[in-house]
């Protein structure tokens, strides 16, 4: 990927371009917008946020702003535009300051946000398992009452014939109503326990049937083989299941509209993610003068002790992959998390094809290591490569001049803010703000890359 200098208008104004349901709006609305922002965020749905002027409530008058609708953005400088994002509104607000003009916050997201709130089964909701609770109660009630009938009538039986008629009616009744209580509580066992279950599929063969569901296009990758079935509870929402699938395999997963109005689901390994999302690598620098790119910027070094769990996933040669949980016993020592079954036999792995370590908000992918054979050598391994790289662990919020093609998900190179933070960041999340009076900017999070 090739590096790239930065250019930002070359003396142009900042402008951008908001298109509703595919039509440009008209100088009679977009003279009321007073702020546009579109941010990108790893792990995150995506978001575009409109701040318009409303006098007279002439703007939320309009059917534009309706929520289904969707938004696209394009953002650059004098008539150069290149297409930042689309959104789907989702919601419409008024305010009213205390000073000034009401106003309307339009709030739209990608539309992965439906994944998050859709389920395999939405289980029971809470009026159905009120009536299933009632009626149990009302079986169990009335076996009770049937006890106490049958006592009083045993208690008026002349002869041991009447008693033993009145204990064999109560056996059946009972017998009956116990399998209408017994069936009642499966099914609310059932419902409460509803998921999806997936037998003999891949990785990417689960990810692109739930990406049907939602008609995007999709942006797979292969993954590495994983044992057994997926089974999704009814409790863990589409997003939540593919983003875990993404965890447990290591890769990237996200959604976004193309400014032909097409949905994609990118669900990519750490090797292509960078193809799909990034083709220029910037170096933001500080206090440069007329050559400052890189307006604002505080890092944060984590400490020695900050880390308390760290998971290791070996992808071995065979593509086979096994993950491995350390816990912290006291500090720099590691140890695998206790009643965790061991995949790792002694002597049967030699080089690991590699380890991807995940560190709280880091992940780090190291290629091939040797001598890796047992789960011994593992934890060793692990400590020792904690000890030596500590000190790198950092993460910084910044701000940077408003450039086009920045994402979240991309790596670009920070310099003069000192040796110890100069280097490779990873920009978690991006911020696209364009505002009516202070101009065109990115804000991001970032995390500085280890290797």
């Amino acid at each position: 990927m090739a590096e790239a200098g930065i250019e930002h208008g070359d003396g142009m104004a900042p402008n951008y371009e908001l298109r509703i349901e595919g039509l440009s709006l008209s100088e009679g609305v977009t003279q009321f917008i007073e702020r546009v922002e579109y941010e990108s965020a790893d792990g995150l749905v995506d978001m575009m946020k409109v701040s318009v002027m409303n006098p007279d409530f002439h703007m939320s008058e309009r059917k534009l702003f309706l929520p289904g609708n969707e938004m696209a953005l394009w953002i650059g400088y004098g008539p150069d535009l290149s297409f930042v994002g689309r959104a789907e509104i989702v919601k419409v607000r008024t305010t009213f300051p205390p000073d000034g003009m009401p106003g309307l916050s339009i709030t739209g997201y990608t539309k992965d946000h439906r994944m998050a709130e859709r389920r395999p089964d939405p289980g029971p909701d809470e009026e159905e398992m009120k009536a299933l609770d009632a009626d149990i109660t009302k079986l169990e009630a009335l076996k009770a009452r049937n006890v106490q009938d049958a006592s009083s009538a045993t208690a008026k039986a002349k002869t041991k014939e009447e008693k033993k008629q009145i204990a064999d009616r109560l056996e059946g009744v009972q017998k009956a109503l116990n399998a209408k209580i017994t069936e009642l509580k499966t099914k609310k066992k059932v419902r409460t326990q509803a998921k999806a279950v997936w037998n003999g599929f891949t990785v990417e063969e689960v990810v692109t049937a739930v990406a049907a569901n939602y008609g995007f296009q999709t942006d797979v990758d292969e993954a590495p083989e994983l044992d057994g079935n997926f089974y999704q509870p009814h409790e863990m929402s589409d997003f939540d299941f593919v983003a875990g699938l993404s965890n447990l395999v290591g890769f990237f997963f996200w959604v976004d509209g193309d400014e032909d109005g097409k949905w994609w689901l990118h669900f990519k390994s750490p090797a292509n993610v960078g193809q799909a999302v990034q083709d220029k690598i910037y170096t933001f620098k500080y206090n440069s003068g007329d050559s400052t790119t890189l307006l604002t910027f505080a890092p944060e070094m984590l400490l020695k002790n900050y880390f308390t769990k760290v998971v290791a996933v070996l992808t071995l040669p065979n593509g086979k992959v096994v993950k491995k949980e350390f816990v912290e016993t006291k500090a720099s020592e590691w140890a695998t998390k206790p009643n965790v079954e061991s995949e790792l036999a002694e002597d049967i792995l030699g080089t690991a094809a590699s380890i991807k370590l995940f560190l709280n908000d880091f992940s780090i992918t190291i290629p091939a290591v040797d001598g890796i054979r047992n789960e011994a050598a593992l934890e060793w391994w692990v400590d020792s490569w904690i000890k030596r790289h500590r000190q790198e662990f950092m993460t910084g919020k910044g701000m940077v001049v408003g450039l086009e093609s920045l994402r979240a998900r991309q790596s670009h190179k920070i310099q003069n803010i000192g040796k110890i933070y100069d280097g490779s960041w990873f920009f978690s999340r991006v911020r696209h703000v364009f505002d009516s009076e202070g101009g065109y900017g990115c804000e991001f999070d970032a995390r500085k890359e280890i290797l």
